[in-house]
């Protein structure tokens, strides 16, 4: 389930910027929020005998892309991605258990000097690009600013390996059971 979350978020994230298409930021924090959880419960699962016994026997591809996504959430500091994933999922009001409105306030003062983009999308349904800033900004509060682009390759680098991780395990799964898991279905 997570596999296919992350996964289908950071391929739209693609597509977005392929295409330069404002949904980017909003794929971004969705691949990072369903990242966050995914590595959360597989943490809790590996501390399991009967879980850490099956990792055991995954190839060793499967076995470094776990290492890669877990090393991930350790680079990039404690509650990042917490932070990121909370306010891409709770939207800011005055009585949140988060912070929120103080820091709306201050990403509106830091933002209120650029730019309100609409994007039209030819259907009559615009997208208010600012809002897109708005919710990055919020979202990418405790990421270090000076050092983003590289903490962004290390979330991608870590989302990817917990797809491969997964997509390993699942094999590994079905090949310990004679399962015959065939070919992917068309556009997967």
């Amino acid at each position: 389930m997570a596999r296919n979350d992350v996964r289908h978020a950071l391929t739209q994230a693609g597509r977005a910027t392929d295409r330069d298409a404002p949904e980017f930021a909003y794929w971004i924090r969705i691949a990072t929020g369903h990242y966050f959880e995914a590595e959360s419960a597989l943490r809790e699962w590996r501390s399991m005998p009967d879980i850490q016994a099956f990792i055991a026997t995954i190839p060793e591809d499967g076995r470094q892309a776990l290492k890669v996504t877990s090393g991930a959430i350790q680079k990039m500091g404690k509650g990042a991605l917490e932070h990121s994933r909370n306010r891409t999922l709770h939207y800011p009001y005055p009585t949140s258990k988060y912070p929120t409105d103080h820091e709306l306030s201050a990403a509106l003062d830091t933002l209120g000097k650029e730019e309100v983009l609409v994007v039209s999308g030819g259907d009559g349904l615009d997208r208010l690009h600012f809002a897109d800033h708005l919710a990055l900004a919020l979202a990418l509060a405790e990421y270090d600013r000076s050092n983003l682009r590289a903490q962004g390759k290390i979330v991608g680098t870590g989302a990817w390996g917990f797809v491969k991780f997964a997509t390993r395990a699942w094999k590994a799964y079905g090949d310990a059971r004679g399962l015959e898991l065939g070919l992917p279905a068309s556009g997967d």
